[in-house]
This record gives structure tokens, C-alpha cells and sequence, in this order.
């Protein structure tokens, strides 16, 4: 979080890192309501099931293309705002450059679209989805780009209320715009997709004008500055893809090695044990900007223990609710043929519990301040859990549980010696004008 010149993150008091949570929270669980009203209302309004489900893989590339493209660079333009926090120009430069960038994405997904949309369609979104389809999508993950930028431009400064307000104004924009397209008599996917630019490009412009962001104006950055996040942003790229194939190729493995009512229980049953997840991710997004400014102040050990007290006392009444809950909440939720689905998310829930522990400080800390050295990480697991699946750790439903529970506590071991070792580490707070190493720790007059 970029911070006034004097003001230390170790003013930063644990209460106001709660209140930013329930914020972010508050706005990411109207915007998630949004999607899913929106899914059920397609799923009613198509013109059959075949329809639904080009829609459905429409939106799902979206949402790909847009983690795979646009994360990388907005963490790592969080991550450069946390490490210059009292050069606001020099921050407002190397963000007014990757919005820039993703303009030039953006272009570039539309002009594949244009001249191969046809040819990609059946391999992207599966036989019958037309160019259009594909054309849409990506005009879809270039909206998403764009606003995210917004996003990025308030998490950096702290806003978490005017975050959590863009959030739920694209998720109401959402949920109207998908009414649209019954009333003028369109049914296809490509017409509720549609549905989904419109909001987005809406809740963008609406943001572009009422939210401040002098930063577009700025010059190019310098050279070096563009040199360190590019090389941050290829760090980030690989461990967000290496992560998103450990953390979300389950159910397709799953899918193609059983059968599909074996797969059914399982993704039933991650979709109850995955709530923990989000509400870590959710604590990441507070804590991303927080944590080089926590380090500098020599206070990241203080954030680290309330992490830990409160995964604590979340993982413990996680663990004495869950035997009498998930009996009753998956059956009563999806039917009472997916009672078979309580046990697995049984084990699914050890490694969401980690979750907790390990997204909101050590493994952003770690991401940001040793790229490197994480990626490596995230390479040795990767090969781990592919080769385990490869060896027949997916031959029933509860193996695959154990072993995407052994992903997450690996992770967990992995960032913790990271972290904790660095923490062990003298910090330096006499100031310095170094720069930062990717691949090694923050040089300490950084911190």
C-alpha cells in the first residue's frame, strides 16, 4: 500500500486490516452471487443444454485468459508500488505502462480472433461454437484486462471501499445486462456473453471517470523500471500457471480417467471445501500491498502470528463443525445422491485449512520478495503431483483428495521455510537507494 512519506506500516493496525478484509469481502462475494445468478438464469434462458454449455466455455476461457495474461502483471505492479512507496510518479509510470500493455493485449486477442477465430473455435470451445463465440470471449477477457487495472490502481492506494464498491457495481451491471438479450428475442451464447463485455466495459467507464487515476498520463518508465517488472511479471507467469494447473486440473484428470458421476462427487465436494480458499485469497488481497511495508517497518512477524491465530482458531472450529455439518449442508445443498461427496471433502478441507495459513503472508511475501526461488518451488511440485497422477494417484476420487491435500501442505511447507528463513535475517532500516534482486531476497537497505 503506497504510504505518505513518515507514515510507517507499522501504524497499520491489525483492526484496520479486518475492516479492509470484510470490505474486499463484502465486494467479492456480491460479485461471485452475480456470477452465479447469471449462470442460472443462462442455463434457463438458452435454447438448450448444447447452448449453455458454449456459453459456459466462453466464459471459462475468459476468466482463464484473463489470470494468465493479466494477473502476472497487476502483482507485479502491486508489488512495485509496496517496494517505492514514497515515489509516487516512478509508481504512477510503471502502472500507466501496463495499462498501456493491456491495451496492446487486448488489440492483439480481437485480431486473433479476426483472422483465426474460426479455426480456434472447435478446439478453445468444443464442436458447434462458431468465430463469434470466440471473438466474444476475448473481446470479454479484454474488458476484464482493463478493469482489473482499476482495481490494481485502488489496492495500491489503500482504497479497499472504493475496491469493494467496483466489485459489486460490475456485479449488479452483470446481472442486468444478462437480462438484455431474452427481451430483444436473442437465446444464444454468443448474445449472453455479449452480455458480460457490456457490463464489464460499463462498470470500467463508470470507474475510468469517478475514480482517480491520474497515473494514465504519465510518461514512459525508466528503463531499469521496466527491466525489474518484466522479469517479475515472467517469475509471476509461470508460478500462477504451474499453480493454477496443480490447484485446478482435479476435476478435468478426474473426469477423463472416471466416470462422470465419479467426477460429479468430487467437484461437489470441492465446491464446499474451496470456501475457506476463497476467503484466503480474499485476506491476499489485503495483505499483498502490506506485506514489503510490514518488512520494512521489521513488523511482518507481528502480521505473520495474527495470520497464524486466526487460521488457527478458523482451522479448529473447521475441523470440530465439519463431521456434523457436512453430512447434513452437501445433501441438503445438492441432493442426497451426493452423499458420497462427505468424505471427500472431508480431506479437501485439510488442505483448504492451509490455505489459510499459507495465502494471506507467506506465500505473498514469498512470491514478491524471491520469485525465483518460488518458481522452483512450484516446478518440483508440479512434477511431483503430475507424476503421482501418471502413477494412478487418480484411480478413485479419494486418492485424488489426499494427494491435492499433499499439494497444498507442501505449498505451505515450501513458503514457510522461505519465509521464516528470511525472517530469521537482520533487518536494515538505515534506508538505502538499492534496488531489489529478483531471484535473491530485497537487499535489506530495501527493508
Amino acid at each position: 500500500m503506497t504510504m505518505l512519506p513518515g507514515q510507517g506500516a507499522g501504524e497499520d493496525p491489525p483492526r484496520r486490516a479486518l475492516s479492509e478484509l470484510g470490505l474486499v469481502a463484502g465486494g467479492k462475494l456480491a460479485s461471485l452471487a452475480s456470477l452465479i445468478l447469471c449462470n442460472f438464469l443462462v442455463a434457463r434462458w438458452t435454447i438448450d443444454a448444447g447452448e449453455y454449455g458454449r456459453y459456459a466455455a466462453g466464459i471459462s476461457l475468459a476468466l482463464i485468459l484473463d489470470a494468465a495474461i493479466g494477473f502476472p502483471v497487476d502483482i507485479s505492479t502491486v508489488r512495485f508500488a509496496a517496494v517505492h512507496p514514497l515515489e509516487p510518479a516512478r509508481v504512477d509510470q510503471l502502472q500507466a505502462a501496463a495499462f498501456r500493455l493491456k491495451l496492446l493485449l487486448g488489440a492483439g486477442l480481437l485480431a486473433v480472433a479476426a483472422l483465426w477465430g474460426e479455426r480456434l473455435s472447435p478446439a478453445l470451445l468444443g464442436r458447434g461454437a462458431g468465430s463469434g463465440l470466440v471473438a466474444v470471449a476475448l473481446l470479454c477477457t479484454a474488458a476484464l484486462l482493463l478493469v482489473r487495472s482499476t482495481a490494481v490502481r485502488l489496492q495500491t492506494q489503500g482504497q479497499f471501499g472504493r475496491y469493494a464498491a467496483l466489485d459489486g457495481f460490475q456485479g449488479a451491471l452483470r446481472l442486468l445486462a444478462i437480462t438484455v438479450p431474452p427481451l430483444l428475442g436473442h437465446r444464444s451464447a454468443e448474445a449472453f456473453l455479449g452480455a458480460h463485455v457490456v457490463g464489464t466495459a460499463l462498470a470500467f467507464s463508470v470507474g475510468f471517470w469517478l475514480l482517480p487515476q491520474g497515473y494514465l498520463r504519465a510518461p514512459w518508465p525508466r528503463r531499469r523500471d521496466v527491466r525489474e517488472a518484466a522479469v517479475h511479471v515472467g517469475f509471476m507467469a509461470g508460478i500462477l500457471v504451474l499453480g493454477t494447473l496443480t490447484g485446478r486440473s482435479d476435476v478435468p484428470i478426474l473426469a477423463s480417467v472416471q466416470s462422470a458421476e465419479e467426477a460429479g462427487q468430487y467437484a461437489v465436494a470441492l465446491q464446499v471445501a474451496t470456501l475457506l480458499s476463497m476467503l484466503a485469497s480474499y485476506c491476499s488481497i489485503v495483505m499483498q500491498p502490506r506485506v514489503i511495508q510490514m518488512a520494512r517497518a521489521g513488523r511482518l512477524g507481528a502480521l505473520l502470528r495474527w495470520n497464524v491465530v486466526g487460521a488457527t482458531i478458523l482451522s479448529a472450529a473447521t475441523a470440530a463443525m465439519a463431521p456434523w455439518v457436512l453430512p447434513v449442508l452437501i445433501p441438503g445443498l445438492f441432493g442426497a445422491r451426493y452423499a458420497p461427496a462427505v468424505p471427500i471433502a472431508g480431506v479437501l478441507l485439510i488442505g483448504t485449512c492451509a490455505d489459510m495459513f499459507l495465502m494471506p503472508v507467506l506465500m505473498m511475501y514469498s512470491i514478491q520478495v524471491f520469485p525465483a526461488l518460488s518458481l522452483a518451488g512450484e516446478i518440483v511440485i508440479a512434477l511431483g503431483f503430475f507424476g503421482a497422477v501418471m502413477a494412478g494417484a487418480a484411480h478413485t476420487t479419494m486418492a485424488m483428495a489426499w494427494l491435492v491435500t499433499s499439494v497444498r501442505l507442501t505449498k505451505l511447507l515450501l513458503y514457510s521455510g522461505i519465509s521464516l528463513t528470511d525472517l530469521k535475517r537482520p533487518v536494515d532500516r538505515t534506508g538505502g537507494t538499492k534496488g531489489i534482486v529478483l531471484g535473491a531476497p530485497l537487499d535489506r537497505t530495501e527493508l
